[in-house]
C-alpha cells in the first residue's frame, strides 16, 4: 500500500491530537491510533511526515468527481437539497455539541471522565499496558487490559481477573432492562465525548475500560441475562433489530427465553421477577399513533430531545429510523415557523 490509502485530513487531525492535547493519557490514545491508521495501510512512523505534508502526491482521479453534476443533470435541484443536508447534519451536530457543554458547564469538563467512567478505569488501571502486537502487515505498539484490546483486535475472550474487575466495579444489571438503559447510558456519553472534541475521529471515544465495560453490556443484553417477562424479552429482541443482527446466538437466546415462558404459563401476565424493577421509561402506547405522538412529546421536551434515536426508540416502542423520521420532519416545520415569523 501507499499514502493514498490513508486519509491524510483524518490522519492530520489525530496527530495534532497526539502532539497538542492537554491531557496525557489522551495524547497516548490519539498517537495509538495514528499509528494503527498508518500500519493499516501498510506505512510505518517514517511516513508521518510525507502525510502531514501539505502538498500531497497525484493519485488517480477519483471514480465520483463529477457525479453532483451528473445528479444535477439528472435530477435539478440535487446540488441545492444535497447542500442543504449537509448543513442540516452540521447544525445538528453542533447543536448538540453546545447542548453537552452546557449540561457540563464547559469543554474540557464535558471531556473529563464521569464518576462512572473514573470508578471503571481505576479498577482496570492495574491491567492497563501497552504491548507489541503482530497483526498482518506487522507487528506495532498498542494498548491493551493485560494483552486483551476491547476495540475488536485480540483474539480470544476477554482475561476472567479483567472481566470480573469490570462487573464489579459498577452495579451489574439485573434485567435486560437495566442492561439496555446502561448500554443506552454508554452509547450517549460516547457521543457527548466525541462532540466536546468535535469528533475528530470516527472510532469509539471511551477509555479502553469503559469500552470493555460498554461491550460486556451489549452481550449480557444480546445473550446473557435471561428475560424476566415479555417486556424484558421486548429490549433483547429490539437491540438485536437495532442493530441489523443476524446472529443465531441471539436467535438462540431468544428462543430460550420465549420455550421458558410457554413452561411458566408466562404469556398472558409478566409480573417483575425477584422484585427487580422493569424499566419505567418504556411506556408503549396502544396503537401506532400513540406511540409516535409519544415520540413527538420526548423531541419536545429538552430533558429528552437530545437522547439518540434509538434511547427514544425504545422508550416508544418504535424503531429507530421512525424517531429519525419525526425528528426531521420537526426540525422542518420549526424552520418553516421562524422563516414564517421573519417573514
Amino acid at each position: 500500500m501507499s499514502i493514498e490509502h490513508i486519509n491524510r485530513d483524518r490522519f492530520r487531525k489525530v496527530w495534532n491530537l497526539a502532539k497538542e492535547s492537554p491531557s496525557a493519557g489522551e495524547r497516548d490514545a490519539a498517537m495509538a491510533r495514528a499509528e494503527a491508521m498508518l500500519a493499516s495501510a501498510g506505512l510505518s512512523m517514517a511516513d508521518a511526515p510525507c502525510i502531514l505534508a501539505e502538498t500531497e502526491p497525484a493519485h488517480p482521479r477519483d471514480i465520483f468527481d463529477g457525479f453532483d453534476d451528473w445528479m444535477e443533470a439528472k435530477q435539478p435541484g440535487y446540488k441545492a437539497e444535497a447542500a442543504a443536508a449537509r448543513a442540516e447534519k452540521a447544525c445538528g451536530r453542533e447543536e448538540f455539541r453546545q447542548t453537552v457543554i452546557r449540561k457540563y458547564g464547559s469543554e474540557e469538563s464535558a471531556k473529563a471522565p464521569t464518576a462512572r467512567e473514573r470508578a471503571l478505569d481505576s479498577a482496570a488501571a492495574p491491567f492497563v499496558c501497552r504491548e507489541m502486537k503482530t497483526y498482518s502487515n506487522g507487528t506495532f505498539p498498542n494498548w491493551t487490559l493485560d494483552g486483551w484490546d476491547p476495540f475488536g483486535l485480540s483474539k480470544g475472550e476477554m482475561p476472567a481477573h479483567v472481566r470480573a474487575a469490570l462487573e464489579t466495579a459498577l452495579p451489574w444489571p439485573k434485567t435486560l432492562a437495566e442492561a439496555a438503559d446502561e448500554l443506552a447510558w454508554w452509547e450517549h456519553r460516547d457521543r457527548e465525548i466525541g462532540a466536546a472534541w468535535g469528533d475528530v475521529r470516527g472510532d469509539s471515544y471511551l477509555s479502553l475500560a469503559c469500552y470493555a465495560r460498554r461491550n460486556m453490556i451489549d452481550d449480557a443484553l444480546a445473550y446473557d441475562i435471561p428475560a424476566a417477562d415479555i417486556r424484558d424479552l421486548i429490549h433483547r429482541q429490539r437491540h438485536g433489530m437495532d442493530r441489523d443482527w443476524h446472529d443465531e446466538k441471539i436467535n438462540a437466546a431468544v428462543l430460550a427465553d420465549l420455550e421458558r415462558f410457554a413452561a411458566q404459563g408466562n404469556q398472558s401476565e409478566q409480573p417483575e421477577a425477584g422484585g427487580q424493577r422493569v424499566s419505567e421509561t418504556v411506556q408503549f402506547g396502544q396503537t401506532a399513533t400513540q406511540r409516535r405522538e409519544a415520540v413527538v412529546v420526548m423531541l419536545s421536551d429538552p430533558d429528552t430531545a437530545a437522547l439518540p434515536n434509538r434511547e427514544l426508540a425504545r422508550r416508544a416502542g418504535v424503531s429507530p429510523s421512525t424517531v429519525s423520521n419525526i425528528r426531521r420532519r420537526l426540525a422542518k416545520e420549526r424552520q418553516g415557523e421562524l422563516f414564517g415569523a421573519a417573514a
